[in-house]
């Protein structure tokens, strides 16, 4: 009969070994940052301020934390601190990831829904549900939607400007034959078709639905990424033709771009915020529309020094032509791929990242348009009350 020692106590020693190798690396990449010459003047400085201070005022409590409040912050240091400085922490994970995909056909991140075909879908912010059409609007929802956006539009026609709301459908609403076949719809009317029947009758609101457009453009090719939330470059196209389209009514010297007037070209990412939430790679090709000419529209002011526009902040784009009319766009992050789109159109546009329906901004810009792009998930922007001055009050 085998004897079963040795098999044990190879298993106890490829056990520590794994256990021990993360440690046995770190020491050994290890290369502590030399001491600055700063910091030991810097130090000194401070014990002599503090010192300063306790010796006029010695009844006053000594700066920094007490010991309770270092004792309860230590955990979360020590935390923060492991994870940073953990040896092969980013290559475990990728590997954690990896082998739960691969062998369990399951998901490591709650975030990320892995669907069929590649394709991965956002779970968070009630999305999946929002496909489901679990959380219908209920009749006063609609009423101060309506409310709302007739606020608006009677606030800003006083003032001789047009007003657009567009919603920008999740990726599970133009893309459902990807999603595991545990989701279904469990009513036929989305928030969305509920909005678009309260608002048939309301022609003086001007609300914009892609949806129809971008299922037509899909049958061409794909409209939206497969490992992002978000539409590529034929469907933000696709999405910024139709509202280009509605505005060429009213103001006919903005008119929407043309695929002849246009060029493609294919190009290749490791994957979106879908697949880096995931910590890994997932090939796609997406495809970048660009104009045969340059464009004319350039970042001339704005919060973002970087030029690309976060949550929160402003960017102004100018084409120096002052014969096209002004906009101002409160948005999201679904709006950023149209930004150099609609730019082209308009003399001046000024993009916020925000939904609240800033009268002060639209007073100082005078723009011609307004135009509000949500998607779907946060459709409920839309019952964001009004100031006081657009309500009337």
């Amino acid at each position: 009969m085998t004897d079963p020692r040795p098999i044990r106590l190879a298993f106890i020693i490829a056990l520590l070994a794994a256990l021990l190798a993360p440690t046995a690396w770190g020491i050994y990449v290890y290369k502590p940052e030399p001491p600055s010459q700063a910091q030991p003047a810097a130090k000194d400085a401070q014990t002599a301020a503090k010192t300063e201070k306790q010796a006029q005022n010695p009844q006053a409590k000594p700066d920094g934390p007490d010991l309770l409040e270092q004792v309860l912050a230590f955990p979360h240091g020590y935390q923060a601190g492991y994870n940073a400085n953990f040896p092969l922490r980013v290559p475990l994970v990728k590997a954690n990831n990896a082998a739960r995909i691969t062998v369990f056909n399951e998901s490591p991140v709650k975030a990320v829904v892995l669907g069929k075909n590649n394709w991965l879908y956002y779970n968070l912010e009630w999305v999946m549900e929002d496909y489901e059409n679990l959380a219908p609007f209920s009749g006063e929802d609609l009423d101060k939607i309506e409310k709302v956006l007739s606020e608006r539009t009677r606030w800003l026609a006083d003032r001789g400007i047009h007003y657009y709301v567009m919603v920008a459908p999740n990726s599970q609403t133009i893309n459902p034959e990807n999603l595991p076949d545990r989701f279904h719809k469990l009513s036929p009317l989305s928030r969305l078709d509920q909005l678009e029947q309260r608002l048939a009758a309301r022609p003086d609101i001007n609300l914009i639905d892609p949806r129809e457009a971008l299922f037509k453009a899909k049958a061409q090719r794909r409209a939206y990424h497969r490992t992002d939330t978000h539409w590529n470059d034929w469907g933000a196209f696709t999405a910024s033709g139709l509202l280009l389209s509605r505005i060429h009514r009213d103001l006919p010297a903005v008119a929407p771009d043309t695929l002849e007037n246009s060029n493609m070209e294919i190009l290749h990412t490791q994957g979106g915020d879908l697949a880096g939430l995931l910590s890994l790679d997932f090939p796609e090709n997406y495809p970048r529309i660009t104009p045969k000419t340059p464009r004319l529209a350039k970042i001339t002011g704005g919060s973002e020094p970087l030029g690309r526009l976060t949550r929160g902040g402003v960017i102004v784009m100018e084409t120096g032509r002052p014969d096209l009319p002004r906009a101002v766009v409160f948005q999201d992050s679904f709006c950023v791929a149209l930004m150099p789109m609609l730019a082209e159109h308009f003399s001046r546009i000024v993009y916020v990242w925000n939904f609240d329906f800033n009268a002060d901004l639209i007073e100082r810009e005078k723009p011609d348009v307004v135009i509000l792009e949500c998607v779907e998930r946060y459709i409920y922007a839309l019952t964001l009350d009004n100031p006081k001055g657009v309500r009337g009050e």
